[in-house]
């Protein structure tokens, strides 16, 4: 990976940690945080801690960095809001495209910082499925670029050494 996108990737994943950071630790502030709640929390800090984490690692070169960055993209892929399920992780930059079955529609939604949508039957007013587009491309980048000293090749550079 050339130097200057992965220092670029590198302090866009710290950003994002600590953005989702911020973000969490502004609701827990708040006091009053029942079970689910709390463990939404621990949950979402959890994953921005990996998200700022897999960052710093880009930015020294370490040989994690790569396999933790695919990680924490890829959970920042799926948008999905259920009348069973909510999930939606993404720090600090989401681009979404989402459908909504209820009335057919396909929309398109941006939001910057940190953010996380975590739990078990809440029932939101209408089902989305949506893609982070940001996340994509940020994984595609991990996944498609050469490797630079110290961090491990590719699937499609080990099988054309091999």
């Amino acid at each position: 990976m050339p130097a200057r996108t992965r220092l670029a990737l590198g302090w866009y994943q710290v950003l994002g940690g600590l953005a989702g950071m911020l973000s969490a630790g502004l609701l827990a502030a708040k006091g009053s945080a029942g079970l689910r709640q709390g463990l939404t929390l621990v949950a979402a800090a959890a994953f921005f801690m990996g998200l700022g984490l897999a960052g710093a690692l880009l930015l020294r070169g370490h040989g994690w960095a790569r396999p933790l960055s695919i990680l924490v993209q890829g959970l920042q892929i799926p948008k999905l809001f259920t009348s069973l399920f909510v999930y939606e992780l993404y720090g600090p930059l989401t681009a979404t495209v989402e459908l909504r079955p209820a009335r057919w529609s396909l929309g398109v939604g941006l939001e910057v910082g940190g953010g996380f949508n975590l739990g078990i039957g809440a029932a939101p007013v209408v089902a989305v499925l949506g893609v982070n587009v940001v996340a994509a491309a940020v994984l595609w980048l991990l996944l498609h670029s050469p490797a630079s000293p110290g961090l491990p090749p590719t699937v499609r550079e080990r099988e054309r050494s091999t």
